[in-house]
């Protein structure tokens, strides 16, 4: 083997025990993950910022006063019509009826409104973990896929590797080492591959 074929031969052998390190560590990332549990889905925490508890504040005394307003309107109204009439209290008595009546109406109202809204709540979230927990199998599904053709790669570089094992020891079988080789070759140092493994392994004693 004369010079230049052994600097074709230090490069080559360079990009493949690169190519071979850097699929190492990419199969030991995918396998740590894929070995990890799939964390389940995680509901986001109610919003309990100053803001939003006065707004509720807020609308809760407008709520109570607003059906102040509507019993006072209620109660005004009734009078107003016995003064006109002058047939006694019948309008205000009913008046007195149907005030509880209303306003237990307007607490079920809000009831159902706030059932509705919490309903509404745990539908989004479960769609929201139904797509979380798609998302996740999908990719993890892909990352095996990734792994598989990784797996299948770094199978054929390691066997076409094989075959210089001879040459070169374990050690330097990297490709920061055969980048010192590929070195020697072009400045000289060294006339074939075998020569500069040669100093490769008398410089690491």
């Amino acid at each position: 083997m004369n010079t230049v074929e052994s600097i074709e031969l230090a490069k080559k052998l360079q990009k493949e025990y690169r190519d071979l390190e850097k699929m190492d560590r990419e199969i030991r990332d995918k396998e740590a993950i894929l070995d990890r549990p799939v964390q389940p889905y995680q509901e986001p925490e109610r919003d309990t910022s100053l803001f939003l508890t006065g707004m509720r504040v807020v609308i809760t005394i407008f709520l109570i006063l607003a059906g102040l307003y509507i019993d006072a309107m209620i109660m005004v109204g009734a009078f107003m019509r016995d003064w006109d009439s002058h047939s006694g209290g019948n309008h205000q008595e009913t008046a007195m009826k149907m005030i509880p009546l209303i306003n237990i109406g307007i607490v079920i109202l809000i009831i159902i409104i706030k059932y509705l809204r919490e309903r509404s709540r745990k539908k989004y979230l479960k769609e929201q973990r139904v797509k979380q927990e798609e998302f996740t199998a999908q990719r993890r599904a892909a990352m095996r896929e990734e792994l598989a053709a990784l797996r299948e790669k770094r199978f054929e570089i390691r066997e076409d590797l094989l075959k210089y094992e001879v040459q070169i020891p374990r050690e330097f079988r990297t490709g920061h080492h055969m980048v010192k080789v590929k070195a020697m070759l072009q400045n000289g140092k060294a006339q074939n591959f075998d020569e500069a493994i040669g100093f490769l392994v008398q410089s690491a004693k």
